[in-house]
C-alpha cells in the first residue's frame, strides 16, 4: 500500500491539489504563464507534508509522484513546445499526491486534456487542421525510423509558422483533469 494514497487528511490533500490547479488555470488564461511563484512552494510544502504524514517513505514517494506526474510534461517542453509551467504545476500537484494518486491525475489529465483541446480547436476554428497534424503525427510516430533526420522531420512538418500555432491554455485542462481525479479518489 501506497503511504501517501491513504493520507490522514484527504481533503486537506486534494483540497490543495485543486486549489492549486484552480489558481494556475485563472492564471494561465488571463496571461498565458503559470507562475513559479505558485508552483515552486506548492512543490516544496508536498515533500514536507509527506514527511510529517508518513515519515521518510512518504517523502520518497512524494519525489516520485513529482517526478512521475511532470515527466511528460517536461517531455512536451523538451520536444514539442509545450510549457514549463504545466510541468513545474504536474510535478507540484504529484508531489502532494503521491506515486499511485499521481498515476489517476496523469491519466484525467490526459483525457482532460484531449477533450479541452478539441473544443479549444473547434472555438478557434482549427479543428480539421488540429486533427489533421494529430493524424499526421501519429503516422509519423507509427512509421519505422530509418535515420535521426527522418524521425525530426516527423513532427518538424506538422508545424505551421509560429504564428498562427493555436496555443491553448493547458493548465485549465490540468484543473479538469484535478477535478476528475479528485472525484475519483474521493467518492
Amino acid at each position: 500500500m501506497s503511504a501517501l494514497q491513504d493520507h490522514p487528511w484527504p481533503l486537506v490533500q486534494w483540497g490543495v491539489v485543486l486549489g492549486t490547479a484552480l489558481l494556475a488555470a485563472l492564471l494561465d488564461l488571463r496571461s498565458r504563464r503559470i507562475p513559479n511563484t505558485l508552483t515552486l512552494p506548492v512543490m516544496a510544502l508536498g515533500p514536507l507534508q509527506a514527511g510529517i504524514v508518513a515519515g521518510l517513505r512518504g517523502v520518497a514517494e512524494s519525489l516520485a509522484g513529482c517526478a512521475l506526474a511532470a515527466l511528460p510534461f517536461v517531455l512536451l517542453f523538451l520536444y514539442a513546445r509545450g510549457g514549463a509551467g504545466d510541468a513545474k504545476l504536474m510535478g507540484a500537484l504529484g508531489a502532494w499526491l503521491g506515486l499511485l494518486h499521481s498515476l489517476v491525475l496523469l491519466a484525467a489529465v490526459s483525457v482532460a486534456g484531449i477533450v479541452f483541446g478539441l473544443l479549444y480547436a473547434r472555438r478557434h476554428g482549427r479543428l480539421r487542421d488540429t486533427l489533421g497534424r494529430t493524424v499526421h503525427v501519429l503516422g509519423g510516430a507509427a512509421a519505422p525510423v530509418r535515420d535521426e533526420r527522418t524521425a525530426s522531420n516527423a513532427f518538424q512538418s506538422t508545424s505551421l509558422p509560429l504564428e498562427s500555432d493555436l496555443r491553448m491554455p493547458y493548465g485549465v485542462a490540468i484543473f479538469l483533469g484535478a477535478l476528475l481525479a479528485t472525484g475519483s479518489a474521493l467518492l
